[in-house]
């Protein structure tokens, strides 16, 4: 089984149980994979300790299935449906609030993303079943829109603008970061706008917006970033390289106004009027003789 980049072994047992490898668990869901069975059944036990129902779960770690694959030595996994239950119990813990560590975090988002994968994939599987169609259906089909599903959702948390474009720009604007503090000036938001989706292309901003809006309709997490609504294929590599121009271009740049000149003479805003340097012509008279544009 697929999901994004990751593979996960699977198999169905001559008794008709589904499941998945240890290992395999354990990277579906962004845990570290050095840590043996009986560690990732202690690290889910934890959550008893802040209230939450999580033995059966653990039993069921703490008891995985031995089986032999067609071809191999013998293997331990666990019956499939226990990452749905993983899921569940992460998405709880976040929901309640101050139990999550940072990396508890991490895992929390991957488990809402893989959630959601599985329900859309299952209901697919369900009208598939009721209509017959599972008859004609490739065999992969169901695999390849999750795994679609998933890759596409994984580009929302790539990490895209670069530190060194947000130190220039307070550089630039002269002003000085608090180190503890993420927040920045309301304004940030604004200027990252001008400076890469309107100049990108001039009907980007509101398709991106469109997009977002689109996804929160349809029940995704409010307040996602734009970019993360960009086509991984090409829109985050074309942003990936505008934003490398941009810094190079603060990087050129003493003030602020001299980079926002700059900028619109390398990346000119389509539909707007772009300055050009050119200097003042003097006619032969020694007059100042107008350009267009004067």
């Amino acid at each position: 089984m697929r999901i994004g980049d990751i593979e996960i072994p699977c198999y169905v047992l001559n008794n008709g149980m589904r499941v998945i490898t240890h290992r395999g668990l354990q990277a579906a869901i962004s845990m570290s994979v050095k840590g043996s069975a009986t560690e990732t059944a202690e690290f889910i036990g934890t959550f008893s300790e802040k209230g939450l129902e999580c033995s059966e779960i653990v039993a069921r770690l703490s008891a995985p299935t031995e089986f032999v694959p067609a071809f191999g030595r013998t293997a331990f996994g666990y019956e499939a449906t226990v990452l749905a239950d993983i899921c569940d119990l992460f998405l709880e813990a976040r929901s309640l609030g101050g139990i999550l560590t940072k990396s508890g975090e991490r895992i929390a988002a991957r488990c809402e993303l893989l959630a959601r994968g599985f329900a859309r994939v299952g209901i697919i599987a369900l009208v598939d079943e009721a209509t017959g169609y599972q008859l004609d259906r490739c065999r992969e089909d169901l695999q390849r829109i999750l795994e679609q599903y998933i890759s596409k959702e994984l580009a929302r948390w790539v990490r895209t603008f670069d530190q060194d474009f947000y130190k220039h720009m307070y550089r630039l604007r002269g002003w000085t970061a608090d180190p503890t503090s993420h927040k920045r000036p309301s304004c940030v938001a604004r200027y990252t706008v001008d400076l890469t989706y309107a100049r990108i292309h001039p009907s980007l901003l509101e398709s991106l917006k469109s997009s977002r809006t689109g996804w929160e309709e349809e029940g995704g997490s409010k307040g996602g970033k734009l970019h993360q609504f960009l086509t991984p294929g090409e829109g985050h590599p074309r942003l990936k390289q505008h934003l490398e121009g941009v810094i190079v271009a603060m990087k050129l740049s003493r003030d602020w106004k001299e980079f926002y000149e700059r900028m619109n003479q390398l990346y000119p805003k389509l539909n707007e009027t772009m300055s050009i340097p050119f200097p003042d012509w003097e006619g032969e008279s020694g007059e100042h003789v107008a350009l267009p544009g004067d």
